[in-house]
């Protein structure tokens, strides 16, 4: 090769840098934007309230809602209720709403709480948003009513200076144009023809006053990051060993630590883990489902088993005290569980990242494997297990990012990887690479 065509290569290779350095400044990589709320639902409406015939068996129904982006909405003032809002308004039925939650590709998280609510209380809920399911829907029957209920509608989470950091909504009764009534009686003729939903004159019937109940959100993570949750589904994915080493893994409830004979071993597992080796943890949970109430002091430590890739847990002996468990360790303190059915805050565990970031660094861990905790301790918490109800098995909650790369003089990574390339190409081409001399 001529010494004119290596110079004219060599050049050619340096106006290529030029123009991909414009195009990696011009189109930047775009962050995720899963961030993480809380909802807390305060009910206001008590006799000291609202004295102006507060009824017998006052109380709010289950919460039902969603995130979800602009394409959808599933109730509006000024609009006839749908046959879902209907259920929930009228009877508190959130059977046909969570349905419809489900079914719609518009959604991102679905927001539910079991059971009811008597006037006074506060479940809190977890939920999350991205950049584009900004939006929360949400709705409670007020109970005993015709048609009533409180919520919010398409709450855009974000202000001018992106996702807010809290907000307090005050609730005041809407009804939902459906039944005919102007009391608390839950038993009333239908609408003909039927009204669209609008606020209920609360002067006639709450004495004017207001509100009723409030939404409090708090924003409990950053933007960033991706978010893996995955959820304990078969037999072998929880187990429960006694203090002479017998194991069982067939259960439907998960006796957390003290199963009213003795304090046990009880290991958890999850698979697939959808995480990168070596990945930067932000925060990392579990989430149980009461299986009663359980109100007695519990002090538990959690663990992970300090391996690659976790195998199922079967009946052998000491199956799960054998397992060695990661130095990190997180202590749960678990708040009163006022319900069986719950599945909120209080049975949520401490931030296990810690634990989680432990098995992740390991040099054989790969991206789908599988990960165990294990709980020790004193006291008790009753939770579902995967044989159970399925739905309500432990589900692993893991925010997490990819550790930022090392220095690259300000290059983007898809130019470093271009580069790379490029270089690879440039010693086939024969433009050789100057030595450091000394």
């Amino acid at each position: 090769m001529s010494r004119m065509t290596k110079l004219a290569r060599s050049r050619l290779f340096i106006r290529v840098l030029s123009v991909l350095a414009v195009v990696a400044v011009v189109v930047p990589s775009s962050p995720s934007l899963a961030i993480d709320y809380e909802v807390t639902f305060e009910a206001y409406w008590t006799a000291a309230d609202h004295p102006n015939g507060f009824p017998l068996n006052a109380h709010f129904s289950s919460l039902i809602g969603a995130s979800h982006d602009a394409s959808v909405s599933f109730w509006s003032p000024g609009l006839p209720a749908s046959v879902e809002i209907e259920r929930v308004a009228e009877n508190g039925n959130r059977g046909p709403l969570e349905a419809l939650i489900d079914a719609s590709p518009s959604v991102l998280d679905k927001i539910v709480t079991p059971g009811i609510f008597s006037p006074g209380s506060t479940p809190t809920l977890l939920f999350t948003v991205d950049a584009t399911h900004p939006y929360v829907t949400l709705a409670s029957m007020v109970a005993p009513s015709p048609d009533w209920f409180v919520g919010v509608h398409g709450l855009d989470l974000r202000d001018s200076q992106g996702f807010v950091e809290s907000l307090v909504i005050d609730l005041v009764p809407y009804d939902a144009g459906t039944e005919d009534g102007v009391g608390f009686s839950g038993s009333n003729p239908a609408s003909v023809p039927q009204g669209v939903v609008h606020l209920v004159d609360q002067a006639s019937v709450f004495g004017g006053i207001s509100p009723i109940a409030r939404f409090r959100f708090e924003r409990v993570s950053e933007p960033g990051g991706s978010v893996t949750e995955v959820r304990a589904s078969t037999s072998t994915d929880d187990a429960e060993e006694r203090a002479d080493g017998s194991v069982s893994t067939f259960d439907a409830v998960l006796e957390l630590v003290d199963d009213g004979s003795e304090e046990q071993l009880v290991g958890v597992r999850f698979e697939p883990i959808p995480v990168s080796r070596g990945a930067d943890v932000r925060e990392a949970w579990i989430q149980f489902e009461a299986a009663q109430v359980s109100d007695l002091p519990a002090d538990l430590e959690i663990r992970a088993e300090a391996v690659s890739d976790s195998a199922p847990f079967s009946t052998a002996p000491f199956d799960v005290s054998s397992r060695l468990r990661t130095s990190a360790a997180a202590t749960w303190l678990a708040p009163v569980w006022f319900a069986s059915g719950e599945q909120m805050a209080p049975q949520r565990t401490p931030n296990l990242a810690l634990l989680v970031e432990e098995v992740l660094a390991r040099p054989d861990w790969s991206w789908g494997n599988a990960m165990t905790f294990i709980i020790d301790g004193s006291g008790t918490r009753a939770a579902m297990a995967a044989d159970g109800t399925p739905q309500a098995a432990a589900q692993l909650h893991i925010r997490w990012s990819l550790p930022a790369p090392g220095p690259t003089c300000g290059l983007g990574p898809e130019l470093v990887v271009v580069l790379a390339v490029l270089f690879r190409r440039r010693v086939r081409l024969g433009i050789r690479t100057p030595h450091a001399s000394g």
